[in-house]
C-alpha cells in the first residue's frame, strides 16, 4: 500500500466522500449478503397538493428490513394522525418490498411512545449522560 494515505477532516467534511462511502459500503454488503443493494423509500408531508415538503418520512430497506432514518411531523399537525398515516404507508411499501419488519431508534427526547403505539418493541438502548441523549432502538416484526 506504497502511498496510500489517512486524512482526518473533523470540521466540515465534504458530502460528496460521504456519499462515496455509502455507495462503497451497499456494494460490499450486497455482495457479501445475498441482498440486493440498499433501496430508499418516502412518504411525504406537504402542505398542498404539488406545494413543498412539511414533513414526513425517509427509509431504506437493508438486508431484509426497513430503517426507519428520519420521521418529522412540523408540531402544528402533531396528534392529527399524521405520524400514524406515515408510518402506515411505510409499513405497506416494506410489506410489498417482503420484508420482515422495520427498525428504528429515537432519543430520549423525541417520540420512543409514538413507536410502542405503533407496535414497535424496544430491542436495545444507550443511556444518556451530561453530554449525550439516550437512545432507544425499536423493531416492529411482520
Amino acid at each position: 500500500m506504497h502511498g496510500t494515505i489517512v486524512e482526518t477532516f473533523t470540521d466540515a467534511p465534504d458530502t460528496a466522500a460521504r456519499h462515496v462511502l455509502y455507495e462503497m459500503l451497499g456494494a460490499d454488503n450486497s455482495r457479501k449478503s445475498g441482498h440486493a443493494e440498499r433501496s430508499d423509500f418516502a412518504v411525504l408531508i406537504k402542505g398542498r397538493p404539488g406545494g413543498d415538503i412539511i414533513g414526513g418520512l425517509w427509509a431504506v430497506d437493508d438486508c431484509g428490513w426497513a430503517f426507519i432514518d428520519l420521521l418529522y411531523v412540523p408540531e402544528h399537525l402533531q396528534g392529527q394522525g399524521y405520524g400514524s398515516r406515515l408510518m402506515a404507508a411505510a409499513e405497506a411499501i416494506a410489506r410489498r418490498r417482503n420484508l420482515i419488519g422495520i427498525w428504528t431508534n429515537t432519543y430520549d427526547f423525541q417520540a420512543r411512545g409514538f413507536y410502542e403505539k405503533q407496535g414497535f418493541v424496544e430491542f436495545g438502548s444507550l443511556e444518556g449522560g451530561p453530554d449525550a441523549a439516550g437512545q432507544s432502538f425499536l423493531k416492529k416484526r411482520f
